[in-house]
């Protein structure tokens, strides 16, 4: 499924095995996903869970360029709508702040 503002494809991958990556604050776990590309070639993507004692998904959608041949993690569909309503709320918060610490200006405002 090509969408036509990027050129990547969207492909499933399943869980085969598990790795370990020794990095600066000591062993970490990687997760192992299989996916074959539109080229037909068997390709490996690497994932580092956030936390040592994570789970593996049976499988992911990732994100697969055909041209640099690389595959990216999809994030989760929410993650924008969260990102906007906290960032919304965030902004009307303070800005009722600021205009609550400027009582001529909220006067002036609302009058």
């Amino acid at each position: 499924m090509r969408d036509p503002w990027t050129r990547g494809i969207r492909v499933e991958a399943r869980y085969v095995d598990r790795d370990v990556a020794y990095t600066g604050s000591g062993p970490w776990p990687e997760f192992v996903h299989e996916f074959v590309g539109p080229d037909g070639v068997r390709r490996q993507h690497l994932l580092r869970p956030s936390g040592r004692f994570a789970k593996p998904r049976p499988t992911r959608t990732l994100w697969f360029v055909p041209d640099t041949g690389t595959s990216h993690t999809l994030g989760d569909p929410f993650t924008w709508l969260f990102i906007t309503v906290v960032a919304g709320s965030v902004v009307l918060f303070l800005g009722g702040i600021a205009l609550s610490l400027m009582p001529g200006l909220l006067i002036g405002v609302l009058g």
